[in-house]
């Protein structure tokens, strides 16, 4: 009994550390909850499998956002590119999030995980299932301006890019993502 309750938690670990990318209907890796402060987060995993989120604080950023209107219509997707995710939050939230995320890209810092930035009720995030990864205005301001494009600023979504191993997305407090 005691191994094969011992070989059904690895299993679970295993399988829970083998997510490629987020997924409509299945919970990410992180989470902030209610109340959490507005502002940037740095996510990480220990060696254990052990999830932790640090607050690192206000970004000090203008609005750098894409400024593009709701699309009327939604075409399908390959596997890159976005995916709406059909629950919506306040558009200035949704760009205030946006805004501080690039913020702290615009300074190509790095992160191995995730990182995210709260503003109202709205996260935006980055996801890395490849190792380290530098984040970068100029790279993910045209994946950002896809979503927005895609999805409008007031949904829920994601922007994938398999081929760096990378999604950005906007989701609201206390959703999982990545």
């Amino acid at each position: 009994m005691k191994s094969s309750l011992s070989l059904c938690m690895i299993a679970s670990i295993l399988s829970s550390k083998a997510m490629a990318g987020p997924t409509p209907g299945q919970d990410g890796l992180f989470r902030l909850p209610p109340g959490s402060k507005d502002g940037f987060y740095l996510h990480s995993v220990d060696a254990n499998g052990i999830a932790s989120t640090e607050y690192l604080g206000l970004a000090n950023v203008t609005s750098i956002s894409p400024d593009l209107a709701k699309p009327d219509t939604l075409s399908k997707r390959d596997s890159e590119g976005s995916r709406c995710q059909g629950n919506y939050v306040n558009p200035v939230d949704w760009d205030g999030a946006v805004d501080g995320l690039l913020g702290y890209c615009n300074f190509e810092e790095s992160f191995s995980k995730a990182i995210s930035y709260q503003s109202g009720n709205a996260v935006a995030y980055g996801c890395s299932y490849g190792g380290l990864e530098t984040c970068r205005t100029w790279e993910v301001n045209p994946m950002i301006t896809a979503l927005k494009r895609d999805c409008g600023n007031q949904q829920q979504g994601f922007y994938t890019k398999p081929s760096w191993k990378v999604s950005y997305g906007v989701t609201s407090v206390g959703n999982s993502y990545c």
